[in-house]
C-alpha cells in the first residue's frame, strides 16, 4: 500500500538549496567585483553535496544508495517502460538514479577544484603544487557538465510529470511528501542530528566564503591582465 517517507522533508530542502546555491554560484562566476559571493555559494553547493553523500551511508533506507537501482537490469527495463504511462516501481527511478549520482560526484568536484583554485591564485589556504590554468580550465568543465546534468534531471521531472502522473512527483518536490510502496521509514537520533547539521553547516561554510580575502587574487588577476595587454601591444607593434 502507499505510504508517505516521513522524512522526505530534508531531502526536499536539500533538493531546492542546491538548485538555488548552484544557480547563484553559476551566475556569480564573474562578478569581479564581488567575488566572494561566487566563492560562498560554491562552498555552499559543497558542504551541501558532501553531508548528502556521507548521508548515503548513514541515513535511513529511503536515502541509501540501495534504492539507487543503477544496475543494467533496472537501466534495460526503465529504458523499455520509458514511455509507458502509469505508475513507477520504484522509490527511486534507475535512469533518475544515474543522474543523480552524477550530479552528486560532479558537484562535489565543482566545489572542490574551485577551492583550490582560490588556493593557488590566492596563494593562501592549502598550497598544491597543480597548473593554475589546469585547475581552471577543470572548473570550468565540471560547472557546464554540471549544469547539463540539472537540465537532464529537470528533464526527468518533465517526464515523470506527464507518463508517470500516479507518482506525484511535482508534488514531492514542493512539499514534502513522496507516495510509495514502503514502509514509513522514521530517522534515529543519531540521524536526525546528522540531518541538523547537513542544514546548519553549509551555512557556516557560505559565511566563511564570504570572508575570504581575496586581495592577492584580485591583485594577481590584475598583473596577469596587464601581461596580456602588453603582449597585444608588442603584436600589434610587429
Amino acid at each position: 500500500m502507499n505510504t508517505k517517507i516521513s522524512t522526505l522533508s530534508i531531502k526536499s530542502i536539500f533538493h531546492w538549496f542546491l538548485a538555488i546555491g548552484f544557480t547563484a554560484a553559476y551566475i556569480s562566476e564573474d562578478f569581479d567585483r564581488n567575488e566572494n559571493v561566487h566563492y560562498a555559494f560554491g562552498l555552499f553547493v559543497g558542504a551541501l553535496i558532501m553531508f548528502r553523500i556521507i548521508y548515503g551511508f548513514v541515513g535511513p533506507k529511503w536515502a541509501s544508495y540501495k534504492v539507487f537501482l543503477i544496475g543494467i537490469k533496472n537501466q534495460t527495463a526503465s529504458l523499455v517502460n520509458l514511455f509507458k504511462k502509469g505508475k513507477a516501481k520504484y522509490i527511486s527511478n534507475p535512469l533518475a538514479s544515474i543522474v543523480m549520482l552524477c550530479i552528486l560526484i560532479v558537484g562535489l568536484l565543482c566545489s572542490l577544484s574551485g577551492f583550490i583554485l582560490y588556493s593557488i591564485e590566492s596563494n593562501s589556504l592549502i598550497n598544491l603544487n597543480l597548473s593554475e590554468n589546469f585547475v581552471e580550465e577543470a572548473h570550468e568543465i565540471l560547472a557546464n557538465l554540471f549544469l547539463i546534468l540539472i537540465g537532464i534531471h529537470v528533464v526527468g521531472i518533465i517526464y515523470d510529470i506527464i507518463f508517470l502522473a500516479k507518482t506525484k512527483i511535482l508534488l514531492s518536490i514542493l512539499k514534502v511528501n513522496k507516495l510509495a510502496e514502503k514502509k514509513s521509514l522514521k530517522e534515529n537520533i543519531f540521524q536526525f542530528t546528522f540531518s541538523t547539521l547537513w542544514l546548519i553547516v553549509p551555512f557556516f561554510a557560505f559565511y566563511f566564503g564570504m570572508s575570504l580575502p581575496t586581495e592577492n587574487r584580485s591583485e594577481k588577476k590584475k598583473i596577469q591582465y596587464e601581461e596580456k595587454q602588453d603582449e597585444y601591444k608588442e603584436h600589434d607593434d610587429d
